[in-house]
């Protein structure tokens, strides 16, 4: 099973060092909702599969407390090494059964995670713990991307994508989902105050350096060196030859802009 690969220690590392920034584009627009549903001050956050912590510790200066939580042990110890904001605890736990009383969480986070989980069983947990007028923020990115540098923007594109569309018969379901922006999930939120947002742009500057790190922190590309090794060590190094080639150049100082579109299915306990 592909979700088995987080359970692993050097992908742990991996994806920590070098999975894409969480947006704070995204971040933003889940406060911003949050604070037309609750009056603040928000105390409690929980963010689900939160991995290594990346999409948990910016929710830190917005509440009281925030709990990570993660089936992965490994997921879990990197999150702590890599935290240190006094307010955000790890736990070891299930998306399908958070340690958390009734009626005690303000906000439900979930970034590049619901994908993963049994839906039904989450929504009913999610409906468990959240407080009146807690929210739920599930939000990931749509696995198309673009690069901007100088003139060549068309051609790296054309490359990154042609990378991923060569990978993306390891993604199974938790591809289709984030291919249809979570329509599908948004369907089965038991709330009636809800709302599916598509289309939020954000953008990091990269080096070639960084896009490769990328693809080495997909589950895609993890699920292809376990089945190949070989074909996907020679896959990696063939994007990296393509693009020096492009840019003229084996520099990696160079800064090229990588933009990428969001969604979020945001709701509310009413």
């Amino acid at each position: 099973m592909t979700a088995n690969l987080f359970k692993i220690r050097a992908f742990s590392e991996v994806y920590q060092k070098l999975m894409i920034p969480s947006s704070p584009e995204v971040t933003n627009r889940i406060i911003t909702y949050l604070e037309k549903k609750k009056a603040k001050p928000f105390k409690l956050a929980v963010d689900v599969a939160c991995g290594t912590g990346r999409s948990t510790r910016p929710l830190a200066p917005h509440f009281e407390k925030v709990i990570g939580i993660d089936i992965s042990e490994s997921q879990i110890q990197e999150a702590r090494r890599h935290t240190q904001e006094q307010n955000v605890t790890y736990q070891v736990a299930s998306a399908h059964k958070m340690p958390l009383e009734d009626d005690s969480v303000d906000l439900i986070n979930g970034n590049l995670a619901v994908h993963w989980f049994d839906i039904d069983k989450f929504m009913e947990e999610a409906a468990r713990v959240l407080n009146i007028n807690g929210c739920m923020a599930l939000h990931a990115f749509v696995p198309k991307f673009e690069i901007h540098y100088k003139d060549m923007s068309e051609t790296l594109t054309a490359i990154i994508n042609e990378g991923f569309n060569n990978i993306f018969k390891y993604g199974g379901k938790a591809l289709a989902l984030m291919w249809s922006e979570y329509k599908e999930i948004f369907e089965a939120v038991p709330f009636s105050d809800k709302q599916r947002i598509t289309g939020i742009h954000d953008m990091f500057l990269v080096t070639v350096e960084d896009v490769l790190g990328f693809f080495k922190a997909s589950f895609l590309y993890q699920d292809f060196l376990r089945k190949d090794r070989d074909r996907a060590i020679q896959f990696l190094q063939n994007i990296e030859e393509r693009l020096f080639n492009i840019l003229g150049e084996s520099d990696n100082q160079i800064n090229m802009e990588f933009h990428l579109e969001y969604f979020c299915v945001l709701a509310s306990k009413t």
